[in-house]
C-alpha cells in the first residue's frame, strides 16, 4: 500500500522513529488481519529493521557515523533533530493525503501515547512519537512538543538539537 511505501522512504531517510510509528499504526488498525497476508509480514519485517535500527542509536553500540552510514544518511543530530529535507516534506504530504481519513487518528493516537511516555518520565520514546504525530499531521504543536523532549533529555548536544529545532519551528 502507500502506507508501507511511505513508510518505507521515511525508514530509508533515516528516520526510524516515524517508519517504526507508521508500521504499528498499520499493524495495530484491525490488528494487521485487514492487509494481505504478504504486505502484513513485509510491515512486520520493516518494523523489526526499523526498531533494531532505533535500539542500535539508544544502546550507542555504534557511534553516531556508522548509525547514519547504516541508514544511509549523515552525521550530525539525532533522528528528531535533523534537518528537514524537501524529499521528506513532499514524502509526509504524500503519506497525510493517501490516507486523510486516518491520518488524523492516527496522529491524535500517537500523540496520547507520546504524552503518557513524557509521564513515566521517557523524553526519548516520546520525541519519537511526538515526530511521527507531526509526520502525518503536520500540525506544529507536535513538532514543538518533539522539540521540548528533546530538551527533557538533557545534555549540550541535545539542548543544541532541540535549539536548532526551535529555530526552525520559528522560521
Amino acid at each position: 500500500t502507500s502506507r508501507v511505501s511511505a513508510a518505507n522512504m521515511r525508514l530509508k531517510l533515516g528516520d526510524a522513529a516515524a517508519a517504526c510509528a507508521a508500521y504499528e499504526s498499520m499493524l495495530c488498525d484491525d490488528g494487521g488481519s485487514a492487509m494481505p497476508d504478504r504486505i502484513r509480514q513485509l510491515t512486520e519485517r520493516k518494523r523489526e529493521e526499523a526498531l533494531s535500527a532505533l535500539a542500535e542509536a539508544e544502546r550507542g553500540q555504534s557511534s553516531r557515523a556508522s548509525f547514519w552510514a547504516t541508514l544511509g544518511g549523515e552525521g550530525g543530530g539525532g533522528i528528531a533533530a535533523r534537518t528537514t529535507t524537501v524529499a521528506q516534506r513532499r514524502i509526509e504530504a504524500r503519506w497525510r493525503e493517501s490516507e486523510p481519513a486516518a491520518a488524523p487518528a492516527t496522529a491524535d493516537a500517537l500523540k496520547a501515547a507520546g504524552n503518557a511516555r513524557n509521564q513515566a518520565g521517557d523524553a526519548a520514546v516520546a520525541k519519537l512519537l511526538y515526530s511521527a504525530a507531526y509526520a502525518l499531521s503536520g500540525r506544529l504543536e507536535l513538532r514543538l512538543s518533539a522539540a521540548n523532549m528533546e530538551l527533557k533529555e538533557g545534555g549540550p548536544a541535545h539542548a543544541a538539537a532541540a535549539l536548532d529545532e526551535y529555530d526552525r519551528i520559528a522560521a
